[in-house]
C-alpha cells in the first residue's frame, strides 16, 4: 500500500507537524469545536468517536465522501475506508491510544458512496478531557487523489536518481581506495627508501614528508568510508549507525545514544542503505542546532520499522535544509512516512514491513 512519501512532503502539501498542529489547535483547542468554526471550515473536518462512529461532520467532508451528514451517522469510519487500508486505521488508533501520540498524519484511501476511490491526507488528533482521558478524535481530511496519481512517476524518477548517486559514490570510493590509496602507500615506501639514502642529518625532511603522506592517507580513508562505509555491508545497519554516531557526534563532542531493537534486523540491501542514508541526513540537520544529546532509536513492530532521531537542546527545523531534502528523498525511496515534531524534539521515519502481520492491539473492535 502506498504511503505518504517524502517527495510529496517536499512540495506545498507537506507541512511539518508544528504547522499542522497550530491549525488543529486553532480549530480544536476546546473539547468540541464551535459550531460555526466547524461548519464553515473549508477543510473536510470530522469528530469521530473512539469506536469509529462519525460524531459530527461538515459539508466539505460530506462532499468529499458523497454522503449526507445524516447518512454518515449510520455508517462507521471502517465502512467507508478502502479494505486494503483498514489495517492503517487500526494502526492510527493504536498509536494514539497505546503510544499516546497526540498527532498523526497519514495517507489513506476512502470509498465514496458512488464507489469511487479517493486518496486523502488524514491528520488526526486524539482529544482528551480535563482528567486526561481520551474522548474522541478530531480529523482533518484533504483530497490528494490527483497528486497521488502522479506519484509513481515521481518515485521512479527519484529511484533512478538515487541509484545513479549510489553508483557514483561507489565508483569514487573504489577509485579512492584502489588508485589514490595505493598510490599514496607506494609513495610512502619510496620516501622510506629515500630516507635511507640521504646523508646523515637530512632525514628530518623525509620524515616530515612521510608524516604528510600518512595524514593524506587518513583523509582518503575517511572519505572512502563516508562515501560507502564498508561496515554497512560487512556488519549490518546497527554497526554502521554506531560507527556513524561515533564519527559525527564524537567529533562534535555531543553525547549520543543508540537504542537497538531486541533482535538484529534482517534487511535487504536497499532498505539497509536507505535507513543509513536517512540517519546520515538527519544528523547533518541536527548538527545545525545547539544540542545537549542525540538519541537514535531503531525499533520494529509487526507493521513497520521505525527509525527515530530525538534531541535535547535548541534546534529550528527548516524544511528547505539539505538534510531535510535528503530525508524526504530516502522516505520516498522506502515508501515510508516521515514525521517531524519540534515540540517533542524528534524526527521519525516509518517504513512498512513487507511481512507485516496482525498483532495484539489496544483498539476498539469496531475499527477492525
Amino acid at each position: 500500500m502506498l504511503k505518504w512519501s517524502g517527495l510529496a512532503r517536499r512540495h506545498s502539501y507537506f507541512h511539518w507537524n508544528k504547522v499542522d498542529n497550530s491549525k488543529v489547535r486553532a480549530l480544536g483547542g476546546r473539547s468540541k469545536l464551535s459550531y460555526d468554526s466547524f461548519i464553515e471550515s473549508e477543510r473536510a473536518v470530522a469528530e469521530v468517536s473512539l469506536d469509529g462512529c462519525w460524531l459530527r461532520t461538515n459539508s466539505a467532508l460530506c462532499k468529499l465522501l458523497g454522503y449526507e451528514a445524516e447518512e454518515l451517522k449510520t455508517v462507521r469510519v471502517r465502512d467507508v475506508t478502502h479494505p486494503e487500508d483498514r489495517a492503517l486505521s487500526v494502526h492510527i488508533v493504536d498509536q494514539a491510544l497505546r503510544h499516546h501520540e497526540r498527532f498523526q498524519q497519514e495517507l489513506k484511501r476512502y470509498v465514496r458512496k458512488d464507489g469511487a476511490v479517493v486518496w486523502v491526507l488524514l491528520q488526526t488528533t486524539l482529544k482528551r478531557d480535563a482528567e486526561g482521558e481520551p474522548t474522541h478524535f478530531l480529523s482533518f481530511l484533504e483530497d490528494v487523489t490527483y497528486r497521488v496519481a502522479h506519484e509513481p512517476l515521481a518515485r521512479a524518477i527519484a529511484a533512478r536518481m538515487q541509484s545513479l548517486q549510489e553508483q557514483e559514490r561507489a565508483r569514487i570510493a573504489r577509485e579512492l581506495h584502489d588508485q589514490l590509496g595505493q598510490s599514496l602507500s607506494a609513495l610512502k615506501f619510496e620516501v622510506a627508501w629515500l630516507k635511507s639514502k640521504l646523508p646523515e642529518g637530512s632525514e628530518a625532511h623525509a620524515a616530515r614528508l612521510g608524516l604528510s603522506i600518512d595524514s593524506i592517507l587518513v583523509s582518503v580513508r575517511e572519505l572512502w568510508k563516508g562515501l560507502r562505509p564498508p561496515i554497512l555491508d560487512e556488519l549490518g545497519l546497527e554497526a554502521a549507525m554506531d560507527w556513524l554516531l561515533q564519527e559525527v557526534c564524537g567529533l562534535q563532542g555531543i553525547p549520543w545514544n543508540l537504542v537497538r531493537p531486541e533482535r538484529p534486523l534482517r534487511l535487504d540491501s536497499r532498505t539497509r542503505l536507505g535507513l543509513f542514508r536517512f540517519c546520515q541526513a538527519g544528523l547533518q540537520l541536527l548538527l545545525e542546532g545547539e544540542l545537549e544529546q542525540i538519541t537514535v532509536t531503531l525499533s520494529v513492530d509487526p507493521q513497520q520499522i521505525c527509525l527515530e532521531l530525538k534531541w535535547d537542546g535548541q534546534l529550528k527545523v527548516n524544511s528547505g535544509h539539505a538534510g531535510v531534502v535528503a530525508m524526504n528523498d530516502q522516505a520516498l525511496q522506502l515508501k515510508g512516512t516521515l514525521r517531524c515534531d519540534e515540540h517533542e524534539q524528534k524526527i521519525q521515519l516509518l517504513v512498512p514491513r513487507a511481512d507485516a502481520s496482525s498483532d495484539s492491539r489496544s483498539v476498539p473492535p469496531h475499527w477492525e
